[in-house]
């Protein structure tokens, strides 16, 4: 087949293909299995759960690009799929460590050498719905989209994504505490290893945090010159009771002369 593509006959060119139900097999394999790349390993709604010193290394995505015949789409719908996890093209991804819909412990997890050739790649990711405790985790070596260049990228469409790296993804939906120290003492990793087109960056505030902080300091600002106008206006009300409303008294001079005390 000069197109690459074993099922035109099948599934004919159309513009539309997302928007039927009974066409709904695009980013899947033969079997109608939604890719989700390499993974390393992965930690799907265990609860309390503790895992500790582990070591993932070498976990590498030669996956092609995935095919643009269906047109854009947002990414596989096939049973039950979530579309916060599974967005795009996702068989081009590769990942250390996933974690998502679990509780628990994770503790001295080093995680190195991660490399997709066409997708994004992350040391760690954090799915929604997840509730971890997080301790000594060093991340080295993430490479995303390394078969890839500039204008490549520029030419991307939906359902390919821009590769993307992280050391540690957290996502939305996502309670993440560190059982020793804050972020910066137990997400370790050098940001010189961690390459991709877009890379997220861990310790910058959310734009969304800034922007409520922002807002709750101008209110807080308000609330402050408003109590400061209450309070002059009833220290005025009470220096004009005490010293400007008390009764006037006339001073009466006699017209009797006092007298000089003799000597």
């Amino acid at each position: 087949n000069k197109t690459n593509y074993p099922f035109l006959y099948i599934f004919p060119p159309r513009d539309d293909y997302w928007n039927d139900p009974l066409y709904w097999g695009c980013g899947t394999d033969i079997q109608l299995h939604s890719n989700k790349g390499a993974i390393g390993m992965m930690v799907n709604g265990a609860q309390h759960s503790r895992f500790n010193d582990i070591y993932i290394h070498d976990v590498h995505n030669w996956a092609e690009l995935g095919s643009t015949i269906c047109g854009p789409y947002p990414g596989p719908h096939l049973t039950i799929e979530d579309i916060d996890i599974q967005y795009g093209y996702t068989g081009t991804r590769a990942h250390g460590l996933v974690v998502d819909y679990t509780s628990g412990e994770y503790t001295n997890i080093r995680i190195e050498n991660i490399e997709s050739y066409h997708g994004e790649a992350n040391g760690m990711t954090i799915y929604k719905e997840s509730y971890v405790n997080l301790h000594n985790i060093n991340v080295r070596n993430i490479n995303a989209g390394t078969q890839l260049n500039a204008d490549s990228v520029q030419k991307l469409v939906s359902p390919n994504l821009v590769p993307r790296a992280c050391a540690v993804d957290i996502r939305p939906n996502t309670y993440v505490q560190y059982i020793d120290g804050d972020a910066r003492d137990n997400l370790q990793f050098d940001a010189n290893e961690i390459r991709g087109f877009e890379v997220c960056d861990l310790f910058v505030s959310n734009p969304n945090d800034t922007q409520n902080i922002n807002v709750l300091v101008i209110i807080f600002v308000l609330m402050l010159m408003a109590m400061t106008v209450v309070l002059l206006f009833v220290a005025y009300k009470i220096i004009k009771h005490c010293f400007c409303d008390l009764p006037r008294r006339k001073l009466k001079i006699s017209n009797e002369q006092t007298p000089l005390l003799g000597i």
